[in-house]
């Protein structure tokens, strides 16, 4: 893209943070029982607007009619993701990836979300070709479990 200046973004002060999280959220988070938990999931992720931003976007909105335990227990799996060996990836930013992909809603979505990273960023990317790599996928899958059965 020709950019050769990197621009520092610090991490945000707990207020902001949560100003940033209540922004994403919306409603949720004024209820008093929800209101622990938001600063909780705002603590663990430093502050880090990246972190907050696909962490929560996600969770909340996949939790966006859930209960308490439902928020406690995507809480829990933030805390619990460990970074694998990604260098330059911040904990927490990872947790905050990690989580958000496990909160897909089905495993063609995770396929198709692993299929849009091979590209570049910004790339076009034709929906034929996703289509095809999906339906290659889908019968290599089938193939698999042919095997399987047949053994």
């Amino acid at each position: 893209m020709g950019i050769t200046t990197n621009f520092l973004i610090d991490v945000l002060s707990f207020t902001k943070a949560t100003n940033l999280f209540e922004t994403i959220v919306g409603v949720t988070v004024a209820k008093p029982d929800f209101q622990p938990l938001a600063k909780e999931v705002v603590q663990e992720c430093s502050g880090l607007p990246i972190a907050i931003t696909i962490a929560i976007a996600r969770v909340a909105h996949a939790l966006k009619e859930e209960s308490l335990p439902a928020w406690k227990d995507a809480l829990l799996q933030l805390k619990r993701s460990s970074q694998t060996n990604i260098e330059g990836m911040s904990e927490k930013v990872y947790s905050s990836i990690k989580l958000s992909y496990d909160f897909l809603g089905s495993e063609e979505a995770k396929i198709l979300l692993l299929l849009c990273s091979l590209h570049e960023e910004d790339a076009n990317i034709f929906i034929e070709k996703l289509l095809r790599y999906s339906l290659v996928g889908a019968c290599l899958k089938i193939s698999t479990q042919l095997k399987r059965q047949e053994t």
